[in-house]
């Protein structure tokens, strides 16, 4: 799938930055065109790849402001006090040669949460291609009136979307990673390999390091970067369902990333067989990746306590698992090649996602179309990318919804005599869109 991307803030700007920045690199074939939007003139002359004509400042009528202070309803006005300037940036991509366009923001933020529902609401108007939103998720210990400023971004992203993507780019740290998220977006809508798209990113950083953080122009007119893999494409296998079929169920999806650890062969091994291969991965290991992408990044876990006179045991409750409609799973690994240079027989279509990953989505997240690809990695190197479509319970976002609910009130999680998110009325529970 050939996206024509439009970042939205700092955050959206610097994804859709890297994405374009590795799809340069690796020859092309995912990116169409590439725009970013923000209220900081510093952050858009920092990206690299983005092209100058695309890079779009709004907010210009509001000199004495320094953004949008994470105001989202003000970023939402900006936006479309300015919407001509931005289309116009979309002109610049040749959209004829784009499957579907991906506004990409981060929703906890005043310029990207506002902004970008209104260049979605926009694009849906004016073309019949499919509108696609990737929003990226505040941490999980963010303040109340940063999940109640999200949740009015989401609840207004989603409406104005064909399917809104959800990811928790923080994944345990404080700041967003750009580059897991970069990773995560050329996984599911790329054919490139994931090691093709981890040197890609590390060739991009690398540059950047050795630069300052200069930034190197692309026209429409320059020539290509050479590809850094001379030798053939790495060989990509698709389940007969494809990824638009799993996006068509629209409302909200999740976005999971989960990679194994590489084995390490012991001294002895690699003295007496130094051309030994890394082992291939069992589908053991792929279902404990499939299950840590459904887990991590998407729910939060909770701790409980039992308390006696002499010792207090506390344990770790097991997740509730979201529930969604349709799956789309990523496999990086050696099976496929493996198969094959071993005369096996080849799976029969429909079964790149191993029978026990199937099941298990199947009957825990209760997905009735599972689709993916499976790619095979050089390097030995095994993970899973998932993408839960048509979300109707997640954990993650009750989380967020708790936090959002009682803005203003603290934690609910600090204080057991407040109200639960159970007993809240619908009042409190229900959140006006921005506009």
């Amino acid at each position: 799938m050939q996206l024509a991307l439009i970042g939205v803030g700092r955050i959206g700007g610097a994804i859709v930055d890297t994405v374009t920045s590795c799809d340069r690199l690796l020859g092309g074939g995912l990116v169409a065109g590439s725009v970013a939007v923000d209220t900081a003139p510093a952050d858009l002359a920092s990206l690299r790849a983005v092209p100058r004509s695309n890079r779009v400042t709004i907010g210009g009528a509001y000199p004495c402001r320094d953004g949008v202070d994470g105001d989202n309803e003000f970023g939402a006005s900006i936006t479309t006090e300015d919407i001509d300037a931005i289309l116009a940036g979309v002109d610049g991509i040749p959209s004829h040669h784009a499957d579907a366009f991906l506004v990409v923001a981060a929703l906890g933020g005043g310029t990207g949460g506002g902004g970008a529902p209104v260049v979605a609401r926009e694009l849906r108007r004016l073309f019949s291609r499919p509108v696609y939103g990737l929003g990226v998720l505040p941490s999980r210990d963010t303040d109340t009136a940063t999940a109640q400023r999200t949740v009015r971004s989401l609840v207004t992203f989603v409406r104005e979307v064909d399917n809104l993507l959800l990811v928790d780019g923080t994944n345990g740290r404080r700041h967003a990673d750009v580059s897991e998220l970069a990773h995560q977006i050329a996984a599911v809508f790329g054919s490139a390999g994931a090691t093709e798209v981890d040197e890609a990113i590390e060739t991009n950083e690398s540059d950047e390091s050795h630069t300052g953080g200069e930034s190197h122009e692309f026209d429409g007119d320059s020539e290509m970067p050479a590809r850094i893999d001379d030798g053939d494409s790495l060989p990509v296998d698709s389940d007969p369902v494809g990824l638009e079929s799993v996006l068509e169920v629209g409302g909200v999806s999740l976005l999971g990333h989960a990679a194994a650890t590489s084995p390490q062969r012991g001294l002895v091994e690699r003295v007496w067989n130094p051309t030994a291969q890394t082992p291939k991965p069992d589908d053991e290991e792929t279902l404990r990746l499939v299950q840590a992408a459904a887990y991590g990044g998407i729910r939060t876990g909770r701790r409980t306590q039992t308390q006696n006179r002499n010792s207090t045991d506390t344990t770790t409750e097991s997740p509730p698992v979201p529930q969604a409609q349709s799956a789309w799973v990523v496999t990086t690994g050696l099976q496929q090649q493996e198969s094959q240079e071993s005369g096996g027989s080849r799976e029969p279509p429909g079964t790149l996602v191993d029978e026990r990953s199937r099941r298990w989505l199947c009957d825990e997240t209760n997905v009735r179309t599972v689709g993916g690809r499976r790619v095979t990695a050089t390097d030995g190197s095994h993970s899973v990318t998932l993408l839960l479509a048509g979300v109707r319970d997640a954990p993650r976002l009750t989380d967020l919804w708790e936090r959002a609910v009682h803005v203003g009130c603290g934690d609910p999680r600090d204080d057991p005599t407040r109200t639960s998110p159970e007993t809240a009325t619908e009042r409190d529970k229900a959140f006006e869109p921005l506009f």
